[in-house]
């Protein structure tokens, strides 16, 4: 029996909500091969991931983490013997200070095991690439500075998966952001995402949240410019100085 819900989404992408921190892992799978898609938050939850990969009598090909924050990244620890994908400033950011959040998430009371070491993605992807899963391409699309130091965008079929560049349910996280960075990847996305959009947090949905978001930071940009009043539905006091 599997330990999560499964949802479909699309033909060969499936998604399910882990419970740490809520957040969405998506599965693309064709031919009996698949890609998991941010893996979770601990070495266990991408042990469970993987058994399950394999119980729907799949192989998983490889790893894509959208961003470098703990609750997508941790779990690629489970996944160390397959190639994994990033944006390259993601790479470099655990790299540098991925034991900051190990040391911060422990400081929170959160298990993880001891002598546990920051997995890093092994692919850094610094331009447009695709990749195959059976006979389905796969496009990994590197926003830049945006939400995080390094979002990577995946389209696949009329399906984006865009990390939290788009979250539903709760305010967008600014701790480590680019509000002009983020803005200008929420435009790209208008012209370049498929109709079904799948965020980091929250129900799978569509261009109309992502329109949502872009007047959002539009506003926040023209706030910060002094020619337009305090945005709704961010907290601009996260952003980093």
């Amino acid at each position: 029996m599997s330990e999560l819900r499964w949802t479909p989404v699309a033909d060969g992408v499936r998604t399910a909500v882990l419970p740490e921190a809520s957040m969405n892992v998506v599965v693309v799978s064709d031919n009996g091969e698949a890609l998991v898609i941010d893996p979770g938050a601990t070495p266990d939850r991408g042990r469970t991931m993987r058994a399950e990969v394999r119980a729907a009598g799949e192989v998983v090909l490889g790893v894509i983490i959208t961003h470098p924050h703990w609750d997508h990244v941790f779990g690629l620890a489970a996944f160390r013997n397959v190639p994994s994908y990033a944006h390259t400033a993601t790479i470099d950011e655990l790299a540098r200070a991925g034991t900051r959040q190990v040391d911060d998430l422990r400081e929170r009371g959160f298990v993880l095991p001891e002598g546990f070491a920051v997995p890093i993605p092994t692919v850094p992807v610094a331009a447009p690439t695709t990749i195959r899963v059976g006979r389905r391409e796969v496009r990994l699309d590197p926003v830049g500075h945006a939400h995080s130091v390094g979002d990577l965008v995946i389209h696949i079929d009329g399906v984006s998966i865009v990390g939290d560049l788009v979250e539903v349910g709760a305010p967008p996280q600014l701790r480590d952001a680019d509000l002009a960075g983020w803005t200008a990847a929420l435009d790209h996305l208008a012209e370049t995402a498929g109709p079904v959009i799948i965020p980091g947090h929250g129900a799978v949905s569509d261009h109309a949240e992502l329109d949502r978001h872009r007047a959002m930071f539009h506003a926040a940009l023209a706030y910060r410019a002094g020619t337009g009043p305090i945005p709704d539905g961010l907290d601009l006091s996260q952003l980093p100085h």
